[in-house]
Parts: structure tokens; C-alpha cells; sequence
């Protein structure tokens, strides 16, 4: 009898456990992280904490293995062992292979906390803004048990169990899971094509028998545009893709690679548990620009953060911005975006402004200020991770062309 209970009793927990939260994860059902990055569709970067730590750079990167840089694993003094670990190689293969394994006992990020990490080391590979990035954000925290989103018009990631996710209404299509790799059916050109999904932010790539058979047009030397580009309810319409040809690759293991620069263009949920991601359409600047200013909790404590006027002078056209509000005594940068009389968009670069901590004003006259003129300038983004200002007593301004 016992056994019959403890088999009734296993049989219930592995149905009701593999909907519930992480075993790393800390209590709750829904979590979210604050992201940032340099251009609209390029690599998300968020601040971890490890311990009381930090805060230190991790880019985020769905369907990767979670990663730290291995300096900052040594100067944080954490156990490191060496193990065998299964590893994905550019051929979209898995191997063995031996690791050196960092132990990290609680690591932070957002208001999401995880306990009991043990996350590969690597060296430190790029910046961010003048920033060391010192880890991976991956499938550790985007887990394939929970659905999670990544939202660009509020750069945040949201996080939710099973039982709390409401799918969104439009812009549905089937994915898989198979060696590790995010797999989803692409129509191009009337042809069924099998595609790898990534998110950071490389393009779309198809190898050459895939080029062949969708037909496609060739535009350059390596680049063919595809007039029609189906994934599930969504229409992604026509597209210009990358050849790509790595001999390592068997002809037909898959036809190519949906890149993030095309799914950066949605607000993309995924939900590998069901097997389905979703592609929303963007909305504009403007409607969630209070909650991309106010993300952080500090530096810009709401979208009218920063007053601005372009005058004419006899010297030429003089910016002049004016901070505010709660948090001005830290440093912050924020993007400030142009429009015309009606409220539009106008066709102008945006502009980084950079306030030094304790600076509350930033004047400056040059060369591209003349162009503003006649312009609104409003704070379409801010973060508390500004870049290195030679005027830390006057703060920057740069058009970001």
C-alpha cells in the first residue's frame, strides 16, 4: 500500500513541481528585470548582484548557458571546482567537455533572487557603455519551466510560472527544443523551412541549399531577400537575409538562423514548457516612455525628468538641458529624441545626455545643435550606467549617429 501512495504521491509532485518555480529561484510566481542596451535592436545588458556585490554588467542571452567572467569569480573569492559539462559548439553540436565551474551562492537580479548557482567561467569578453561585461544571463534564470518576456518598448524581462502566464492575443507560432537549440517552422517563399531561434543580436542567416530552394533574389554578394517570411500567425513580410556557409554544418541538419536583429522588432514571449513563442507589435516611443525613464527607481523619477530648449544665438544654436526631481545627486544618462510641432518624430538623430553625478544642468553649442532647431526634445530613455564624460563638471551631450 505504502508503495502505491508513494508512486500516487511522486506521480502528482512531478506533475504539479514542473509547473511551479525554479528550484533556484526565490518565492513568487512573477519576477521582472530592468535591461538596457545601445541601440534599439542590439544586445540587452542588465546589472546582477552577486551576494551584496555589484551591481556588475551580465548580457542577457535566452537559450545560452548562464555564465561568469572568470576575474570576477576569483575576486569574489567563490569555490570553483573543474566538471565535466555539456557544451554547444558553432557547429550547433554538443560535446563533453571540461569546465572550471564557479559556485554562487546568491546572485541577484531585478527583483528575482537566485540561491545555489554553479555557473561556468569564462573570460571577460566585451563592454558596454565603457563597462566590463562579467557574465551571461541565460537559461538559469529564462528557464524552459516558466514563460518569460522580453519587452523593448520598457526594456524589461518579465518572468511568470505556469499557472500565472496569459498568453499574449496575436503573433503565436510553434517552437521545439532538440540538442539544446530553439527550433521553429519558417515559411519563405511558399517553402517549409526548419530555423534555429537566437536572440542576440545577429542577423537572419539561411545556408545555400536553402537559398536555392525558397528561390530567392540575390541583392549583393551575400545578401538575398526573401519576398515573403512566415513565422506561425505572424507575417513578418519581405526580408533580406545572409548567406551563410560553415562546412562543419551537414547539408539540411537545419535551413538557417532566425537572428534577434529581426525578432528585436517585437516584443517576443516564449514559453518553451508549451512550445510556442509570441511576436507583438511595438508600440511607439512616446506611450511607454514613463515606464523606461522610471525603470530603475533612480536617476529619473519620472518622463519629465529633464527640461530642454534649442535657442538661436549669434554664436550658433546653444542645448540646453535642465535636470530634476528626485535623484539628481547621482550620475544618469539619458536619450533625448526630437519632435516637430505636432508631436512627431523628427528626422534627426537622438542625442545621449550625460549628467555627472551633482550636475543638473548641461549647455552646449555645436555644430549639429543647429539642426534642432525648431524641435522638441523629450527623455525617451534613462539608465543609471552613463559612459565616462571628459566634463564631469558640465556633463555631455552627443548625437547618436
Amino acid at each position: 500500500m505504502w508503495q502505491r501512495a508513494l508512486f500516487v504521491s511522486l506521480t502528482l509532485c512531478l506533475a504539479g513541481c514542473a509547473l511551479g518555480k525554479p528550484l533556484a529561484f526565490s518565492d513568487g510566481t512573477r519576477w521582472s528585470f530592468p535591461v538596457m542596451s545601445i541601440g534599439d535592436r542590439d544586445d540587452l545588458v542588465t546589472p546582477v548582484y552577486i551576494g551584496d556585490k555589484g551591481p556588475y554588467l551580465f548580457i542577457v542571452l535566452p537559450g545560452r548557458s548562464s555564465a561568469i567572467d572568470t576575474a570576477l569569480a576569483e575576486e569574489l573569492d567563490l569555490f570553483t571546482s573543474i566538471r565535466q559539462q555539456r557544451l554547444l559548439d558553432s557547429s550547433d553540436t554538443t560535446s563533453n567537455a571540461q569546465v572550471r565551474m564557479a559556485q554562487v551562492p546568491e546572485m541577484s537580479v531585478g527583483d528575482l533572487r537566485l540561491r545555489s548557482l554553479d555557473l561556468p567561467m569564462f573570460p571577460q569578453r566585451g563592454t558596454f557603455k565603457g563597462y566590463p561585461v562579467r557574465g551571461v544571463i541565460g537559461s538559469e534564470v529564462l528557464d524552459d519551466t516558466i514563460a518569460w518576456t522580453i519587452d523593448r518598448d520598457r526594456q524589461m524581462v518579465y518572468l511568470a510560472v505556469q499557472d500565472t502566464f496569459v498568453a499574449p492575443a496575436t503573433g503565436k507560432a510553434p517552437i521545439s527544443v532538440r540538442n539544446e537549440l530553439i527550433l521553429a517552422d519558417v515559411r519563405i517563399n511558399d517553402r517549409d523551412m526548419e530555423m534555429r531561434v537566437v536572440f542576440d543580436s545577429g542577423n537572419t542567416v539561411l545556408y545555400p541549399w536553402a537559398i536555392q530552394e525558397a528561390q530567392l533574389e540575390p541583392v549583393g554578394t551575400t545578401r538575398y531577400r526573401a519576398r515573403s517570411f512566415v513565422l506561425g500567425e505572424r507575417d513578418i513580410g519581405p526580408l533580406d537575409v545572409l548567406e551563410f556557409e560553415d562546412k562543419r554544418v551537414q547539408p539540411h541538419t537545419l535551413d538557417g538562423v532566425i537572428g534577434g536583429e529581426q525578432l528585436s522588432a517585437y516584443r517576443v514571449t516564449v514559453n518553451l514548457h508549451a512550445g510556442f513563442i509570441w511576436l507583438e507589435e511595438r508600440i511607439d516611443d512616446l506611450a511607454t516612455t514613463a515606464d523606461r525613464v522610471t525603470r530603475w527607481g533612480t536617476g529619473c523619477a519620472s518622463a519629465d525628468c529633464v527640461s530642454a530648449s534649442v535657442t538661436s544665438e549669434t554664436e550658433g544654436a546653444m542645448v540646453e538641458l535642465t535636470r530634476s526631481g528626485a535623484g539628481i545627486d547621482s550620475a544618469v544618462d539619458m536619450v533625448m529624441a526630437a519632435y516637430d510641432e505636432s508631436g512627431n518624430p523628427a528626422p534627426l538623430p537622438r542625442l545621449l545626455a550625460v549628467f555627472p553625478a551633482g550636475v543638473t544642468t548641461i549647455r552646449v553649442r555645436a555644430g549639429f545643435a543647429d539642426r534642432f532647431l525648431g524641435t522638441q526634445l523629450r527623455v525617451v530613455d534613462a539608465t543609471p550606467f552613463p559612459p565616462k564624460c571628459p566634463m564631469p563638471d558640465q556633463g555631455c551631450l552627443l548625437p547618436l549617429e
